[in-house]
């Protein structure tokens, strides 16, 4: 907006909770499609017998299975970094608040991502996999917009988000995150564990 150059807090304010909401909107759509293959793609493929017999424990798989999974997360969003740099021309860009609005976005997605492995161990089929991501990622982002249930909008992301978008960076938003994701790995390698005790306790002609 023409009207808005040299104004840097005006144009600040402006562009910064549509840029990161987009971001978020995009990484919803993004993170089911990426996570799908994690492991039942995998069982598809007849690879996940040959990891279930290596040296590996199901925790060391999935944690390098999310690893790999944020790592990529983590390059998408340098690869958008450029696309700020255009502020310079206008106004004086608060960096503090540009990052800030990244480290949300990057959780948001490592949410999602998490979501996404925590599904694709619970089917063989990945597109089973990316719709029960999907679903469940919509339904975390729609409850956040329910102003009338506040204890339901504690569950969502989307008001953390927001938090950290406005420059605050709050203990309770944070442990959201670290919480709800070692909630969701800890349960996907109990199911993986779950599933080679049950491959064991088949007959020997069966295996």
């Amino acid at each position: 907006n023409p009207q808005l150059a040299g104004q840097g807090v005006e144009l600040h304010r402006s562009l910064l909770p549509t840029y990161f909401s987009t971001m978020a909107l995009l990484l919803l759509l993004i993170c089911p499609a990426l996570s799908m293959n994690s492991i039942s793609g995998e069982r598809l493929s007849n690879r996940w017998t040959l990891l279930q017999t290596s040296i590996l424990s199901s925790t060391e798989l999935v944690l390098g299975k999310i690893g790999g999974l944020w790592l990529l997360l983590a390059l998408l969003l340098i690869g958008t970094m450029p696309l700020i740099s255009v502020l310079m021309v206008y106004s004086e860009p608060q960096w503090e608040r540009w990052l800030l609005g990244y480290l949300a976005i990057w959780l948001i997605g490592a949410l999602y991502m998490t979501v996404g492995i925590w599904s694709s161990a619970r089917t063989s089929k990945p597109i089973l996999s990316w719709l029960g991501t999907t679903t469940m990622c919509l339904l975390l982002w729609f409850i956040g917009t329910v102003d009338s249930l506040p204890l339901v909008q504690l569950l969502s992301p989307l008001p953390k988000m927001q938090e950290l978008l406005n420059g605050w960076v709050g203990l309770f938003d944070i442990t959201y995150f670290v919480l709800f994701i070692a909630f969701l790995l800890y349960h996907t390698q109990d199911k993986l564990n779950a599933d080679i005790w049950v491959t064991q306790r088949r007959p020997l002609e069966h295996r």
